[in-house]
């Protein structure tokens, strides 16, 4: 679920906002200056300047969002990072390495091979 949601994020970043690996960095920067501000007292708060455009979203990545939130509203950072420590990527990287996505996809998702051929296919537009 978390991986989707990373990927689903991304996706729409270079999807809705005709954004590509080699464009103006400005620009992108720019659209999340507009839309976004973070401000940090103890913690980094990111806080929306705006409403979002809901009709941008497919009900798929909404869903994904409202689950990955209902996950994450009750716990701490040390909670979450607890949680993904525990994850195969995570225990199998090398310190300071990159972490293997195909890791990230458990063995038992029904499509796994089609996520891992989609991230391959998007590597230089989807940060994992």
């Amino acid at each position: 679920m978390q991986v989707m949601v990373l990927l689903s994020a991304h996706g729409f970043v270079y999807d809705k906002l005709g954004l590509g690996i080699r464009d103006d960095a400005e620009k992108a920067l720019d659209a999340v200056s507009n839309a976004l501000h973070v401000q940090r007292v103890h913690r980094p708060d990111v806080i929306a300047k705006r409403e979002p455009n809901m009709a941008l979203f497919p009900g798929t990545d909404i869903v994904a969002l409202e689950e990955a939130l209902h996950f994450c509203q009750d716990k701490n950072l040390n909670d979450l990072s607890d949680i993904t420590h525990k994850e195969k990527a995570w225990i199998d990287a090398l310190m300071n390495s990159k972490m293997d996505y195909e890791l990230f996809i458990d063995e038992d998702v029904e499509n796994r091979d089609e996520l891992i051929e989609y991230i391959r296919e998007n590597s230089q537009t989807v940060v994992v």
